[in-house]
Formats: structure tokens, sequence, C-alpha cells
């Protein structure tokens, strides 16, 4: 009976240890990022170059990693040979009201076995200083 008590134990003591991985950004406000949805408050815009700049530390992480970091995408594809791609707008999207005719994405692509493997922004001119 303690044998059994003390694998109970073990296993819980295991199982609390484990969290999701977290991506390090320096600077960037994940809390803020996630409550723009769609990027209409203009929270992604001003978060926007520090995630540019740091995209390459998003890579290696799962889906549910990245959704528990950035909040759900603003729209997902599944693509051919399993892969997925996490859109999440920054500005443009046509639910915000916006005059820009090039909505501002970044595009996060997992491979067939959930894990990103490139990050990419499609229409963002960075603003370098």
């Amino acid at each position: 009976m303690d044998y059994m008590k003390n694998l109970m134990w073990c296993a819980l003591a295991i199982l609390s240890s484990c969290g999701l991985a977290q991506p390090e950004i320096p600077g960037f406000n994940a809390a803020q990022w996630s409550l723009d949805k769609n990027g209409c408050e203009g929270l992604r815009q001003e978060a926007a170059s520090n995630l540019f700049e740091h995209k390459d530390l998003l890579l290696g992480y799962s889906q549910n990693d990245i959704k528990y970091f950035l909040g759900k995408p603003d729209e997902q594809e599944l693509y051919n040979r399993s892969q997925t791609f996490f859109h999440y707008y920054i500005s443009g999207h046509t639910e915000c009201e916006s005059d820009e005719n090039s909505p501002v994405i970044v595009q996060i692509r997992f491979n067939a076995l959930n894990s990103s493997n490139e990050v990419y922004f499609t229409n963002y001119q960075p603003e370098y200083q």
C-alpha cells in the first residue's frame, strides 16, 4: 500500500513540474499582444518591431505553446503535408476600421511534428532608428 502511495506522489510531483514552455522575448508584452484581437486596437503595432527583431526565439515551440504565449491566432490555416499556419494581424484586418489596403500579418508555420519552424511578416516595414 505504501508503494502505491509513494508512486502516486512521485507521479503528481512530475506532472506538477511540467508546464508549458514559454518563449522569452526581451521587452515583449505578450499579454498586451493577445488582448489586441485582429490588431484593431493598435497595441500589436507597438510590439511588432520587438517581435520582428526576436522572431527566431519563437522557433521550436508547439502550437499550444504559441497559443499560450501570443493568444489564439486570428486565423489558422491547414496546409498540405500536415503543416499549419497561425496568422496574427498587426493591422489592416477587415474587421478593423482602417484605411490600409494591405494587412500587416505575422505568420508562424508549424511542421508535421507540431514544431514552429518559420516566422515571417507580410507587408511589414520595420522602423529602424
